[in-house]
């Protein structure tokens, strides 16, 4: 079986000087799942705004993950900080249930640059299974320095917190 997972951002109007400006400035993401079905494209799902995410009014690269058989999705994450402080970074795990494309997980602080004290990143590893989701594995390497001359504490309680969306029926 084929798919397709097409995204696409959307951004405020406002006047074309002032586009890509703004730190903080997000895109709303929009998915459209396809699926080939007897030579032609079908829309299994379709979901134009997802939430904001990136900044510059840009979306991050949108990364497939596989679940399990014949179950895909995808993720995103962007980091983003103020002038000259630490970027933290968020992960974002989309994926089809019930029939529409959803937010399933959302990793705040899985990533850290930009710091003089502690820099950490993420890698995800999935064991996929024959059916349904399988378990996915967040793993995260970087140094922390807390004798550093730089030190500063909030830092070191930045460690990732995950938050798993609940559905209902």
């Amino acid at each position: 079986m084929e798919n397709i997972l097409l995204s696409f951002s959307t951004r405020h109007v406002q006047p074309i000087d002032l586009m890509y400006c703004g730190r903080f400035e997000c895109a709303i993401l929009g998915l459209a799942w396809f699926t080939d079905s007897a030579g032609f494209w079908q829309l299994k799902a379709f979901s134009p705004g997802l939430g904001c995410y990136g900044a510059f009014q840009q979306l991050p690269l949108i990364r497939l993950i596989r679940f399990g058989a014949n179950n895909y999705g995808c993720y995103l994450g962007y980091t983003n900080g103020g002038a000259g402080g630490p970027y933290n970074g968020d992960l974002f795990i989309f994926g089809l249930i019930n029939g529409k494309l959803r937010e399933l997980l959302t990793v705040e602080n899985a990533e850290q640059n930009n710091s003089q004290v502690c820099i950490w990143k993420y890698h995800l590893n999935n064991s996929s299974s024959d059916t349904g989701f399988g378990d996915i594995s967040l793993f995260l390497t970087g140094t922390c320095h807390a004798n550093s001359s730089d030190y500063q504490a909030d830092e070191l309680l930045r460690f990732p917190l995950a938050h798993i969306a609940a559905f209902v029926n």
